[in-house]
């Protein structure tokens, strides 16, 4: 997994001049076309990938086929090529939908909508998304917030030593402080989450709706993400006091810390959730119900500690704090292990049959806490 470490990067294209003969003679015109510019970006929670990132250019809060997009790969990351003057007035918005992959968390089961305020591209993430809640809210009450102050805000309030802005994912596993901006993150996108309608996105794939239907549909999951976003910033504090060294949570970011930060972070209220439309013009299709998806089993580092010795360490080292061959890539998640197998990355194709997912999980454990 490659990450891209300046990812907040800008390149200018170079005009090309195009000479244009009039039929008669003496002489021609040339065009200019627009210069352009490139951002890349890093969608995360965990890592997502096919999150549909875009510059949100009128606002909303959504991605409308009409502005420029595209999807995130493995890593979590996209590069957009947009016209040059847009980069500093508009924000980034990522739709993160059901068939988005969290690499901690496998699969995205309900719909969140993450963003990040206009000139700081790097990173989207929860983090991220508190900054530009708070402008938005302080916007609503008639007062002007720069996104320093806005983060300064964030971070005071999750008490965090570093950038809301900042990669936490590329850090984590080496700096606590890192790893605390991830937990945060983490208990900000699974309030978000159960906070959710469940219909947010759905906007942008109803089949057979009308224009009319389609445009309240959107106005209504944008309402709809901008009340979550206000109401989890009344639960910052709440969400700093959740304890990620809870029991429930020992082997990452899986469904048992997801349970037990739901008992520590009510939702917000759904009571203002706006209902969605009744569009009768939607055929209704018979669906053939999808099998669940097999929950991450819980890892034991003592038990991964043990297979590390015996599988691990003639090419990562026995010490795997040290990284070696980039073994720290499978810290709490266990799909990262599984994924390289698969992949046979560096020839570990060879532990197909004797590391499988309770395996992994072990390894995963262990490697996320290397000093027991």
């Amino acid at each position: 997994m490659t990450l891209i470490r300046n990812p907040w990067t800008l390149t200018f294209i170079s005009a090309a001049v195009a000479a244009v003969t009039a039929c008669g003679g003496g002489g021609g015109m040339s065009t200019t076309p627009l210069a352009s510019a490139t951002i890349s970006t890093t969608v995360m929670d965990g890592l997502i990938q096919n999150a549909v990132v875009c510059l949100d250019t009128n606002g909303n809060g959504l991605c409308d086929t009409a502005e420029v997009q595209g999807r995130t790969d493995a890593n979590g990351q996209v590069t957009l090529t947009i016209p040059a003057d847009q980069v500093g007035t508009a924000k980034l918005v990522a739709m993160i939908g059901t068939d988005a992959i969290d690499a901690d968390t496998g699969p995205v089961t309900t719909p969140y909508t993450l963003t990040t305020p206009v000139g700081r591209h790097g990173v989207i993430s929860p983090l991220t998304t508190m900054v530009q809640a708070k402008i938005d809210a302080d916007k609503a009450a008639g007062k002007t917030t720069s996104a320093d102050a806005a983060a300064t805000f964030v971070q005071t309030a999750l008490t965090l030593k570093v950038s809301v802005f900042d990669n936490f994912i590329a850090k984590r596993n080496s700096n606590a402080d890192y790893k605390k901006a991830g937990d945060m993150a983490h208990g900000l996108a699974v309030a978000a989450q159960e906070s959710n309608c469940g219909w947010s996105h759905s906007a942008t794939s109803t089949t057979g709706a009308s224009s009319s239907e389609k445009e309240s549909e959107t106005e209504a999951a944008h309402q709809n993400e901008a009340h979550i976003h206000s109401g989890l910033l009344d639960k910052l504090g709440t969400v700093q006091s959740v304890d990620f060294s809870h029991s429930a949570c020992a082997s990452g970011m899986g469904k048992s810390c997801d349970d037990y930060i739901k008992t520590q972070v009510a939702p917000v209220s759904l009571a203002t959730c706006t209902a969605p439309p009744t569009t009768s013009t939607v055929p209704t299709t018979p669906t053939t119900p999808t099998p669940a998806t097999p929950a991450t089993p819980a890892g034991s580092a003592a038990t991964g500690k043990t297979l590390y010795a015996a599988n691990c360490v003639m090419c990562h080292g026995a010490n795997p704090a040290l990284n070696a061959n980039k073994i720290m890539k499978g810290a709490n998640s266990p799909s990262n292990i599984l994924g390289a197998i698969s992949s046979n990355a560096g020839g570990m194709g060879m532990l197909k049959t004797t590391i499988l997912a309770q395996q992994a999980a072990d390894i995963a454990a262990y490697l996320a806490n290397p000093g027991i």
